[in-house]
């Protein structure tokens, strides 16, 4: 082969230019002879294998996948350990070629290889290492430099190459004409054998790992939709082992528990760093072609045991310890059941203690937790974007969330609807830390005991002077307290800001006043109120239909969007009181402008005019008015030209019609264009 022929003339010159697409299969091969372009292996990509044996060198030229031509790369390996064959009936196909030969020691040491001359990068290694035929050996696989973890492989293998058990999977970062150096070592539990290595070099940050629960036609090798695995377990405990912040995961749609088996102790366990993604129907080749996330339903389940919850897992996900870069995105997390002792009586749904996971488009349903926190348990500074709590359940506090101790969490755009806490916070309860609560809905929750300390329908805050609570733009609705404050309680000497908000229809059952059923406090906590809309205080916000048609609150046709053009909380709100869009969630790359979205996604100001700021409606959703329908008479006609030309001319700030605080002619412009488009 010409990749074996190497020459000293190219060795000098690889260190002075690179060779693209460095990306490197290599078989050790009893048998010499050409490989099929299809096969894959684990990293899923085709292309020329190097073929490795007895007779080839122990320093070798190696060709890249894309083309049978010599590169400057080398490998050197061991020549002194033989390849030899190790048949497996259990292997089949093409990974029964790939796995059945290589070098397999027959005793103590290791293999080293050391590929070198390499372009500057991030790679993944995968190292073939199973011994095949020998289903109870185990060796150890490290590559130099990389800091994902020494894996242990062996085991049972298959037709299938799973993590684990026929390779692992490392990712180091070399300089330009740098070498990675593979260490195969003997365990307690066998000798050291390796039969290839494939070497990805990464285009992008992380290397992606697809799970199907419904791909049973092919082998299950986790490069693509259609060699999917099928459970989405064994592909978390891989990305621990290779480093959460190297990997990202996708999931179909299906439902995945956390054991196939009834030990409530088991959850899946994000490690730090990890891209977490669900939501796709199995066929997407990027983020930006999946659907609304939710409309694929893809759920982790504690329902392990029987028909009845007490036997379901004590905790579905396990997110503690978990930096700010750690995504769970499109999942719905439901069924678990922390009625276990210590830790395992909160967060039957989300245990994420010390933790700063981001939650995206996530669904956390019917959860319970004998303590606190029946949906979630968290600490540190989690981030809820675009969540929903719904139906779950706690016997002490928090029955939606319970954050405790130190931190900030910050929830944007998320629903709390018919949770139920026997303590304060039925919808959430932030005890003795920050946090954030925008564009948020509370409806229907409640706690249900009428001791003292069960107050806070919707949410309970509890702490020190130096615990701040902003709800801002946010909509309390029918949410129930067995004490007093169906909305709002703050206690302890913690301050709570309340900005834009509506707050009607909450019961307090001991509330003296209707406003004390809105909202209460202890004599030594601080709660101040800014632009809200408050039973008792204001006039009817006049929602569309607060607990749906089922005339039940708390249930998911709830609907508290204002009716235009009737409500008293449009065009109330001060923007002022906004949070900036520091993420840039609309991604016109502008972060200096306030958060662009109300909880449905449409825009969060909507100009219609009218009230004392011009803009902002309170609560968490915008009435979202056709922009020429300047006099909001449900048409576009010559009346709104005239409307809008006499407080142009009058410069009337609601003729600011780009939003540049200026009434100029480039307002006049932007009407007449939307004017002449109508709606």
């Amino acid at each position: 082969m010409r990749c074996n022929m190497m020459v000293a003339s190219l060795l000098i010159a690889a260190g002075a230019s690179s060779t693209l697409g460095q990306s490197i299969n290599i078989d050790l091969n009893l048998t010499p002879g050409a490989y099929p372009a299809a096969l894959y292996g684990a990293a899923g990509r085709s292309g020329y294998w190097n073929d490795v044996n007895n007779a080839s060198p122990g320093t070798m030229n190696l060709c890249t996948i894309h083309a049978p031509g010599p590169t400057g790369v080398t490998l050197t390996w061991d020549k002194s350990v033989a390849v030899t064959n190790s048949n497996d009936s259990n292997t089949t196909g093409n990974p029964e070629r790939l796995l059945d030969d290589g070098q397999f020691r027959g005793g103590p040491g290791k293999l080293i290889y050391t590929i070198s001359h390499l372009e500057a990068g991030k790679y993944a290694v995968f190292t073939y290492a199973g011994r095949p035929a020998f289903s109870s050996d185990y060796c150890w696989v490290k590559v130099n430099g990389s800091p994902s973890q020494t894996q242990l492989v062996g085991g049972n293998i298959t037709h299938d190459l799973p993590i684990g058990v026929s390779h692992a999977v490392h990712i180091v970062t070399i300089p330009a004409n740098g070498s990675i150096q593979i260490e195969v070592g003997e365990s307690a539990w066998g000798n050291a054998a390796c039969s290839g290595i494939q070497l990805e070099k990464l285009d992008g940050d992380r290397l992606r790992f697809y799970v199907d629960k419904s791909q049973t036609a092919n082998d299950e090798l986790g490069d693509a939709w259609e060699y999917a695995y099928s459970d989405l377990q064994p592909v978390l405990k891989a990305a621990a082992l290779i480093g959460g912040d190297h990997c990202e995961i996708w999931t179909a749609s299906g439902f995945y528990y956390p054991t196939t088996g009834v030990d409530r102790n088991i959850s899946f366990v994000v490690p730090s760093g990890l891209h977490l993604y669900g939501g796709f129907n199995g066929t997407e080749q990027s983020l930006d072609s999946r659907l609304y996330p939710w409309f694929h339903i893809t759920a982790m389940s504690g329902a392990i045991g029987g028909g009845s919850a007490i036997d379901n897992s004590y905790h579905v996900v396990d997110a503690s310890n978990c930096g700010s870069s750690t995504v769970i995105d499109g999942f719905t997390i439901a069924g678990g059941y922390a009625n276990g002792p210590g830790e395992k009586s909160r967060g039957g749904g989300l245990y994420a203690v010390n933790s700063s996971v981001d939650l995206r488009w996530c669904k956390l349903i019917s959860n319970y937790a004998a303590l606190e926190g029946g949906g979630a348990y968290t600490s540190l500074y989690p981030g809820f974007h675009n969540v929903l709590f719904y139906n779950n359940e706690s016997d002490r506090t928090g029955g939606g969330i319970h954050h405790a101790g130190v931190g900030k969490p910050v929830f944007y755009n998320t629903e709390f609807t018919g949770n139920e806490s026997l303590g304060g916070g039925g919808g959430a309860m932030i005890s003795f830390a920050d946090a954030a609560f925008f564009n948020c809905l509370f409806s229907g929750n409640y706690t249900a005991s009428t001791h003292a300390g069960s107050d806070g329908g919707g949410v309970g805050v509890d702490g020190d002077s130096t615990d701040d609570v902003s709800i801002t733009n946010c909509t309390f609705s029918l949410n129930k307290s067995g004490t007093v404050a169906g909305g709002v309680w703050v206690e302890g000497q913690a301050t709570v800001n309340l900005r834009n908000s509506i707050l009607w229809g909450n019961i307090g059952l001991l509330a003296s006043y209707t406003v004390d059923e809105q909202w209460d406090k202890a004599a030594t906590a601080t709660l101040t109120k800014s632009s809200n809309c408050i039973e008792g205080v204001n006039s009817d916000p006049q929602f569309v239909d607060a607990d749906g048609v089922d005339n039940v609150p708390g249930t998911t046709d709830d609907n508290c969007h204002l009716q235009a053009p009737f409500s008293s909380a449009m065009e109330n709100g001060d923007e002022s009181l906004l949070p900036w869009d520091f993420s840039d969630v609309d991604g016109d790359g502008n972060t200096f402008e306030y958060y662009p979205f109300d909880l449905d996604g449409n825009p969060r100001i909507v100009y219609f005019g009218g009230g004392p700021y011009g803009g902002l409606d309170l609560g968490c959703y915008e009435v979202q008015w056709c922009p020429a329908d300047y006099d909001a008479s449900g048409f576009v006609d010559l009346d709104d030209y005239s409307a809008f030309v006499a407080d142009f001319e009058a410069g009337v700030q609601k003729a600011d019609f780009d939003k540049t605080g200026f009434v100029d002619t480039d307002d006049f412009d932007a009407f007449v264009a939307a004017f002449q488009e109508g709606c």
